[in-house]
């Protein structure tokens, strides 16, 4: 995504609190899909939230964000598993 002016620090507090809010959300409907029984319906879901966390996580890293803080200082390889 390409922003065209600088953020505010409103607006930079606000994108902050968004992560901090989605990313324990998704986790959260990651682990419930684990939970489901196992067709072939929920291993779908199960690997698109396997892939949209490993993707958040990537990307975080390569901005430079702190895993920690987001809560994805784990490897979500782990969480696909166990």
């Amino acid at each position: 995504m390409h922003i065209e002016k600088p953020l505010n620090t409103r607006q930079l507090k606000t994108y902050r609190n968004f992560l901090l809010d989605l990313i324990p959300l998704i986790k959260e409907d990651f682990k419930e899909a684990k939970q489901e029984k196992m067709d072939d319906f929920s291993n779908g879901k199960v690997i698109a939230y396997f892939d949209v966390l490993s993707l958040i996580q990537m990307q975080a890293y390569n901005f430079g964000l702190d895993l920690k803080e987001l809560g994805l200082e784990d490897d979500v390889t782990n969480e696909l598993f166990y």
